[in-house]
């Protein structure tokens, strides 16, 4: 470039001195016109170089094309080796997608409104008792509406139940009453149709609904046309004015609906008892300003809290996961556990990989005599490892697919009862898969892709053929055992999880299961007064009583394994006032007839059950034997009094049950019980029926409809079903995560079968010349055959010691998910260790069978 532009410059000094310039001058003049030449040397410098990095790319990606035509055509020449890797490791990478599709959508996906992490709902915290409620009385609420100007934006709403009366059958529906702003304030807006707007909140305006997707797909069958049409929600009609889209859930629990929540703070012709406020903040004022500033408002409406007490304003943030601690710990233990399934299909596909560059040997030899660089066959080799892995993310999405479906149809209600996120395979799981499979495909090529070369490298200038080295057996060899002994970690898992679900369900629930069924329902709001209530839930038992084949029937507000509870309890009895018991946050307890413990069969142990008709002033209760324990260690409990608390009236005890869960088999709410006569205005809105059969519980299902709308046929039944599947329904939680494990420690089981298998199988083909001249020595068959299942059942051995010293310490991971189970639990450390030392020996006894059948004098005319 020099010469060329000197050369332009020499042209135009002639020309300026044929036209009469001297040569100074006619130089000057030419390098002047010419311009800056360093400048111009910079700029060609620099397209010479951009030149060169395009053309440095299109090679590359040329030689990336030859490479992957390559690759392909490599594996169509081997389809067995090429299905067994991508199965393999399709497995792990699809169990891996379903179980963070999960994951993903309720534990680290933001919630999808604008701004999310400037959302948050007002909380109120006791710290003398310890407690802290989300919701607050109209009162409280409407104060905080009142204080708009600490928040961008503020919003109220309240949960509640009604009855759908203009179908077929009346249904109970969830709904979620809102003032104006709250849908503001989430920062969304109705696919179809408006919102509800500040004249739809006004005491006396028409009702309103908005629909869900979900139920306008279900309850209006999608009709586009679904605008100003009426459903009969508790008997008023409610003009529809709009449908929210597909992808929106309210983030305080699933609904069906959603309603104005009016100025005055009804819903649904009824005072809204708890309320929930929604705010928008801004980042900068997150932390001491807000705080301040709140607990000055608060200040001023103190008697408006939750309860009775002082309390303290706060802020809980919606960007944070809703579900409880366990919950949360128990999805990350399962995807942890995922994980390490991943990591055994990655090790077996080294291990593929290991011995299919052992036999492609002489083709790289080849490739390096003639020229090819070290990176270049390490590339091709990689190039089809990556081929392989995305072939597997390709089949691993399909399976997953599948996989997210039947999570959730085995998946428990609590798991995604507060996810705002639906939970599939979208965009945000398939980039989570492709960079999963990138990453395996580097993980199980990159290392055996460095073994292979190097090996022919070493090997003698002279000889294309390469036999297994003693490094690749040691590396081999060492894969096996990390297979090992990390499906052994899940193995117990599993293990641990499976002891526990038998243990847990093994609990005697307090009550006779067998021919009990349980029926429940949220009456009808024209019942107004506690008077109304109770002759109409009367009327319901006399029907049910008089169905054929029903021996016992009795009401009850809760029934086991789902009833209610009371809080921030510190029991204190009559006689030992000065010793105090301090207790959990909650105790389990219930309403009921008389007849309640003898419908559900649960055995008086001393005393009689409670009634209505004890001497005024009196609080009959029975107390389980566990409560009465605790509270007068062994002594006669009958006739005595105790009390939740020193501001509570007092209970006097009249019967001691054996030991009834109320709260669930695990004891979720506390492990004591108390029942308390069920009085007319005991019931508020809610019923339960216990309901004893001689025939089987599904064949009264019609009967038991018809004998409710027999009495009211606008009141719906929101649950009937057998007592059996109530409890089992109350254990979904542990079952879905042993099964979820039992799965994950069977695929691995399987896959370090394999590896054992694959590796003893190659080993024994490397080795078939040693063992045909053993033979041709004098060897016998079990002499070979005891060979071969030495060195295999010593990898398993090393593999088992490895894996029981990780589940020690992995066992303390689990210790919350735990029932009755000791986390290193020894017989089912021994079991575990025995089942996988027995799949290991069935993996290599084919090989070692196969080993016993060489012949020597093939062997020696080889060689």
């Amino acid at each position: 470039m020099d010469l060329e532009m000197q050369h332009h410059i020499e042209m135009r000094i002639d020309e300026l001195i044929q036209e009469g310039n001297s040569p100074d001058q006619a130089r000057m003049e030419a390098e002047r016109r010419f311009g800056d030449m360093e400048r111009y040397r910079r700029q060609c410098v620099a397209m010479q170089k951009r030149e060169e990095r395009t053309r440095r790319w299109v090679e590359f990606g040329g030689s990336v094309m030859w490479d992957l035509r390559y690759a392909l055509r490599g594996l169509r020449r081997s389809p067995g080796f090429a299905v067994s890797v991508i199965l393999t490791l399709a497995l792990g990478i699809g169990a891996n997608t379903a179980i963070f599709s999960v994951v993903d959508a309720v534990l680290i996906r933001p919630i999808p409104f604008p701004e999310p992490d400037q959302l948050h709902a007002i909380s109120a915290s006791y710290e003398a008792e310890g407690y802290e409620f989300a919701f607050f009385p109209w009162d409280g609420a409407r104060a905080w509406m009142e204080r708009s100007d600490l928040f961008m934006g503020i919003g109220a709403h309240a949960r509640a139940n009604a009855d759908r009366t203009d179908g077929w059958e009346p249904t109970a529906q969830i709904v979620q009453a809102l003032t104006p702003s709250a849908m503001d304030v989430l920062g969304v807006a109705p696919l179809m149709g408006r919102s509800i707007l500040p004249e739809d909140a006004e005491p006396g305006a028409p009702s309103v609904v908005l629909l869900t997707d979900r139920f306008w797909r279900s309850g209006m069958g999608a009709d586009p046309g679904v605008m100003g049409r009426t459903i009969v929600l508790n008997e008023t009609r409610h003009t529809i004015i709009g449908v929210m889209p597909p992808s929106f859930r309210f983030p305080f629990g699933s609904t069906d609906l959603y309603i104005a929540l009016r100025s005055d703070g009804t819903a649904l012709g009824r005072a809204a008892r708890q309320v929930q406020l929604v705010v928008r903040v801004p980042a900068e004022l997150l932390g001491d300003p807000i705080e301040e500033r709140m607990a000055a408002a608060a200040a001023g409406f103190q008697d408006h809290g939750p309860t009775r007490g002082v309390w303290t304003p706060g802020l809980s943030p919606l960007n944070e996961p809703q579900v409880r601690r366990r919950m949360r710990k128990a999805l990350w233990v399962v995807f942890g556990a995922v994980g390490v399934m991943l990591l055994i299909a990655v090790v077996n596909g080294v291990n593929l990989m290991l011995a299919r560059g052992t036999v492609r040997g002489r083709e790289i030899g080849v490739r390096l005599a003639l020229g090819a660089s070290r990176r270049r066959v390490v590339r091709q080799l990689l190039v089809e490892s990556l081929v392989l892995a995305l072939l597997s993310g390709v089949a691993a999405v399909v399976m997953a697919s599948a996989g997210v479906r039947a999570l959730l149809t085995v998946a428990p209600r609590d798991i995604t009862f507060f996810s705002v996120n639906a939970v599939g395979v979208d965009g945000r799981v398939l980039w989570f898969t492709f960079a999963l499979s990138l990453l395996t495909g580097l993980a199980f090529g990159l290392l055996p892709a460095l073994r292979s070369v190097r090996a022919v490298e070493a090997t003698s200038s002279g000889s294309l053929g390469v036999h297994g080295s003693d490094k690749r057996g040691r590396l081999r060899n060492g894969l096996v055992m990390t297979q090992v002994a990390l499906s052994l970690t899940l193995l117990f898992g599993a293990g641990l999880l499976g002891k526990s679900f038998h243990r847990l369900t093994s609990v005697d629930p307090g009550f006779e299961v067998e021919g009990l069924l349980t029926m429940s329902m949220s009456l009808n709001r024209r019942y107004r007064t506690p008077e109304e209530r109770e002759g109409m839930t009367l009327r319901i038992l006399e029907r049910l009583r008089a169905i054929p084949g029903v021996v016992a029937v009795s009401r009850s507000v809760g029934i086991p394994p789902d009833g209610g509870i009371t809080f921030g309890n510190r029991l204190e009895t009559e006689d030992h006032p000065e010793t105090a018991v301090e207790h959990d946050f909650t105790l389990p307890l219930l309403s009921a007839d008389s007849d309640f413990l003898a419908t559900i069969g649960t055995r008086l142990i001393s005393g009689r059950a409670v009634t209505t008709t004890d001497a005024p002033g009196e609080r009959p209760v029975v107390i389980d034997t566990d409560l009465a324990e605790e509270l007068w260690s062994g002594g006669e409990a009958v006739g005595r009094r105790f009390r939740l608390s020193p501001d509570q009236p007092w209970y006097r005890v009249t019967g001691v049950m054996e030991d009834l869960k109320v709260g669930g088999l695990d004891d979720r709410w506390g492990e004591f019980a108390m029942i308390t006569p069920l009085a007319p205005d005991g019931i508020r809105g809610f019923v339960t029926y216990a309901i004893r059969s001689i025939i089987p519980p599904a064949a009264l299902f019609p009967q038991i409809r018809y004998a409710v709308r027999a009495v009211d046929s606008k009141q719906p039944i929101q649950q009937l079903q057998p007592a059996a599947v109530s409890i089992w329904q109350s254990v979904a939680r542990p079952r879905f995560f042993m099964i979820l494990m039992a799965v994950f420690a069977a695929v691995a089981l399987g896959l370090a079968a394999v590896g054992v298998y694959g590796v003893l199988s190659f080993s024994m083909s490397q080795r078939s010349r040693e063992i045909g001249i053993r033979v041709a020595l004098g060897a016998d068959a079990a002499r070979v055959r005891r060979l071969v299942l030495r060195n295999g059942l010593g990898l398993a051995v090393a593999g088992t010691l490895i894996g029981v010293a990780i589940s020690m310490w992995a066992a303390f991971v689990m210790q919350d998910l735990l029932f009755q189970t000791a986390p290193r639990d020894v017989l089912t450390f021994v079991a575990v260790a025995a089942a996988m030392l027995t799949v290991s020996a069935l993996a290599c006894y084919l090989p070692a069978r196969r080993a016993t059948r060489v012949d020597p004098i093939q062997v020696l005319k080889a060689e």
